[in-house]
């Protein structure tokens, strides 16, 4: 619908109680022109307890609204009660709203729906004329959810126009979430373009903005970025430490990790995740 909502996937518009599994897509993706924009590389918007598992996007996503809100993100544009694992992505994705602008290298907007193992080393950027952008290297906006052992290596950027932009490696905005064993490897950038009083800033290494949650045990990358772990932090644990270049180069960022994983296997031994190539 021109006026109401629009919902573009690489493989589904809309999954509502349905598993996608092992799906991929390689072509490009816009969404355009609705008041409420949701744009996926594999899936526009899933929830009520779907699950999205070995899914993947090489795809450039494009979401725009000239008036209204959009999200968009590598494999998801918006979730809400599910889960995802194991999925990535390697393509762009790009946000522009006359609204709010919550854009992710793997999911846009995502609520209560649980991501591990993911990653994306796609470049991201979400543009809001006349409000606020959440851009994340994994999730632009992530509420009421844990992201765990999952990684970013694309840059981020996210621009504002009369309100906050909130920017990081792995979340831009994070609300009532924990953010676990989880790193980023690439460049934040975020910029306010109004000149209202409300404008601010928050650029984090690892999460733009938290509000009441958790970090912990994750690392960035000071060279790409030289600011700090969190942009703002309201409520909330923090644990992250800050690594060259060179210590994720040599591996020594993935033994860390590694080191950190608490899921266990049957025998009770720490099951493998992270490692070096």
């Amino acid at each position: 619908s021109e006026n109401r909502g629009a919902y573009v996937g690489g493989v589904v518009g809309t999954s509502i109680y349905a598993a996608v599994s092992n799906c991929s897509n390689t072509g490009k993706i816009n969404g355009t022109g609705c008041t409420v924009t949701n744009v996926g590389g594999v899936v526009g918007t899933y929830g009520n307890e779907s699950a999205v598992t070995g899914c993947y996007n090489t795809g450039a996503v494009y979401g725009m609204s000239e008036d209204g809100e959009v999200s968009a993100g590598g494999v998801l544009g918006s979730s809400f009660y599910g889960s995802m694992l194991g999925c990535y992505s390697t393509g762009t994705v790009r946000a522009e709203a006359g609204s709010v602008v919550c854009a992710g290298g793997v999911v846009g907007n995502n609520y209560h729906c649980t991501v591990t193992e993911c990653s994306n080393i796609g470049a991201i950027e979400g543009v809001s004329e006349n409000d606020s952008a959440s851009v994340g290297g994994i999730a632009g906006r992530n509420s009421f959810v844990t992201i765990k052992y999952s990684y970013n290596t694309g840059e981020v950027y996210g621009m504002a126009g009369d309100w906050h932009a909130d920017v990081g490696g792995v979340v831009g905005g994070s609300y009532s979430d924990s953010v676990i064993g989880c790193y980023n490897a690439g460049s934040v950038v975020g910029v306010v373009k109004g000149a209202s009083i409300y404008n601010c800033i928050h650029a984090g290494g690892i999460v733009g903005c938290n509000t009441d949650g958790v970090v912990a045990g994750c690392y960035y990358n000071s060279t790409a970025f030289s600011g700090t772990a969190v942009g703002k932090i309201s409520e909330a644990e923090i644990n992250v430490e800050n690594r060259i270049a060179e210590d994720f180069a040599s591996g020594e960022v993935s033994y860390l990790l590694q080191a950190n994983v608490a899921d266990t296997d049957d025998n009770g031994s720490s099951i493998q995740i992270w490692g070096q190539t």
